[in-house]
């Protein structure tokens, strides 16, 4: 057993050792709740929509550092309404982010806009997409590649107006933006997808986009089933002229089957991508590796969460992949408890659910308190109707201090909440179980293909700043830490790192602004007794953090001060 030894005042300040939940309070951002999270190597930026104090919808962001600590924040304004759909990083220091403008007083979009803003929110560019006629377009995802110079959006393209009324009735595509990074006027590319409904469900849409370099884009979506109207999986790739590469549309349940997310790999022997995929049957999602010609190479596993009741009408949706330096594969996504507190304290329940290399097994599972209790449809739409079930990008992974950031609504202290995580349970989370079941859903052939056009006008919208409030509601540190001892502190060219209990299998030196700086393996520390010295000559003054894993994966942190 681990007997811990109590350090004082070598102990981190808080957030760099502990599992967090942070609050941060809007005004008014659960009316059009699509959250997405991104990082570069030493800030975290959470975009949603909020109200702005002149009382209109506006992309907003919030900057902080990997640990969770406030750096700014800003509105991106304009005159009307400007809803928030998702965003990326371009070579780490723009935000490209793209949604929908509302006229006011309207209750459906009037364009699709792409903008492009620093850290500070200043705008670069901006432009909006006016709708073919009678026509709307609404994004889901946007990436954007360095080396090809492209920033590419997927989404829904609808024909006419959408109400609740006529939710499956309205005829709808998928769509494909390709533009100029550096000119968002020049459209390099336009492509619409389309499976014929059948009869009168047409659920035709796509919501995740990955490149594969040197290749193109893999998509992921939903395409009609031919034959009887269901909403099937879609899979498709394109190249970097927007030529379509493959397409499958895949049937696995009796009702809705969409693809949320995408993610590439070219690590740990395998080079693919993986898709996860919801499924309204079994209400749990779905996760499958496929080669880059887009064939499966795995079968669908549904990972069920078995820690809740089967049968209870939960729906288990994930969100979105990612992949650690270990290759594992993490879903992130939300639980739908209908019938709280019975079930789960709140209606909609963030998880985070890790998978070993291969898919078939689950390496940990947990889920967090989110004080929410926004029903699913509210979550999921705008005007209750699913062609607005926007993926968005709500967690991400930080290699350097080895924690996911997730974000998820909550209503009851009205805001939304940042989880930062190890991968360890505390009393902010609660570990779940799962059970995998192997799946084979049948290939019924490609979607149909064209073009459309769209032309490009000016759209500016200044930066407001934003008041940042901010709260703690859990915090949790891990006792772990204090079975490390290091010696001196402060430092000149050396210390020596010391495990009370314990072998040393990894150091790892981080920075404070959360990059590596040196790292040690096994066979490079000479170790005796879990006592390793470490040459820290070569860095620059200054403070910096220790992180050590020992034999049983348990991880220690300290700071220590290079002098």
């Amino acid at each position: 057993m681990k007997k811990p030894l109590l350090t004082t005042a070598l102990l981190l300040a808080s957030g760099w050792c502990a599992s967090q939940h942070i609050l941060e309070r809007t005004i008014d951002s659960w009316s059009w709740p699509n959250l997405s999270v991104e990082r570069t190597n030493n800030t975290v930026i959470a975009g949603f929509t909020d109200r702005n104090p002149a009382g209109r919808y506006a992309p907003t962001f919030k900057l902080t550092t990997p640990a969770g600590a406030p750096m700014s924040s800003f509105y991106l304004d304009f005159t009307t309404h400007v809803v928030l759909m998702d965003f990326t990083i371009k070579n780490s220091e723009r935000i490209v982010l793209v949604g929908s403008v509302y006229d006011i007083g309207s209750a459906f979009p009037t364009h699709l806009y792409v903008a492009e803003c620093d850290f500070a929110g200043t705008m670069i560019q901006s432009r909006i997409y006016p709708m073919p006629t009678g026509q709307y377009l609404i994004p889901h995802h946007v990436v954007h590649s360095p080396t090809q110079g492209q920033i590419v959006v997927v989404g829904t393209k609808a024909n006419g107006p959408m109400t609740v009324a006529n939710t499956f009735t309205l005829p709808r595509t998928g769509f494909i933006l390709g533009l100029n990074q550096n000119n968002f006027n020049a459209v390099l590319f336009t492509v619409e997808m389309n499976s014929p409904a059948g009869g009168t469900n047409d659920s035709d849409m796509l919501e995740a986009i990955t490149e594969v370099p040197g290749s193109g884009y893999f998509i992921t979506g939903s395409a009609n089933n031919p034959t009887n109207a269901e909403q099937n999986l879609l899979t498709m790739g394109i190249n970097y002229a927007g030529g379509i590469t493959h397409s499958h549309i895949r049937d696995n349940t009796n009702s809705r089957y969409v693809g949320a997310s995408v993610l590439y790999q070219n690590s740990g022997g395998f080079t693919g991508v993986h898709v996860l995929a919801n499924n309204s049957v079994g209400h749990q999602w779905e996760v499958a590796s496929f080669n880059i010609a887009g064939n499966a190479v795995t079968p669908f596993y549904r990972h069920q969460i078995t820690t809740l009741p089967v049968g209870s009408g939960i729906d288990v949706n994930g969100f979105r992949l990612l992949l650690d330096e270990t290759n594992k594969v993490a879903v992130g996504g939300y639980i739908f408890s209908p019938n709280p507190p019975a079930i789960l304290p709140q209606i909609l329940t963030p998880f985070l659910i890790t998978l070993n290399p291969g898919l078939a097994t689950a390496a940990t599972a947990k889920m967090y308190r989110s004080r929410n209790f926004s029903p699913l449809n509210g979550y999921y739409n705008e005007t209750g109707n699913s062609v607005f079930i926007n993926t968005p990008d709500i967690v991400q992974y930080d290699p350097n201090l080895k924690k996911y950031q997730m974000l998820n609504p909550n209503t009851i202290d009205k805001g939304y909440d940042l989880h930062i995580s190890g991968a360890r349970n505390n009393n902010c989370e609660s570990a779940l179980e799962t059970t995998p079941t192997p799946m084979t859903p049948v290939d019924l052939g490609p979607a149909n293909y064209t073009t459309f056009s769209v032309t490009p006008s000016a759209f500016n919208f200044p930066k407001i700043a934003r008041q940042i409030n901010q709260a703690i509601i859990c915090q949790a540190t891990s006792l772990a830490q204090t079975g490390l001892m290091i010696a001196p502190n402060p430092a000149t060219t050396a210390l020596t790192v010391e495990l009370t209990d314990g072998e040393i299998r990894e150091i790892t030196v981080i920075d404070m602004r959360g990059s590596t700086v040196l790292t040690k393996q096994e066979e490079g520390l000479q170790q005796e007794k879990g006592r390793s010295p470490l040459d820290i000559s070569q860095l620059t003054p200054g403070m910096y953090l220790v992180r050590v894993v020992d034999e049983e994966g348990m991880v220690y942190t300290l700071k220590f001060l290079k002098e």
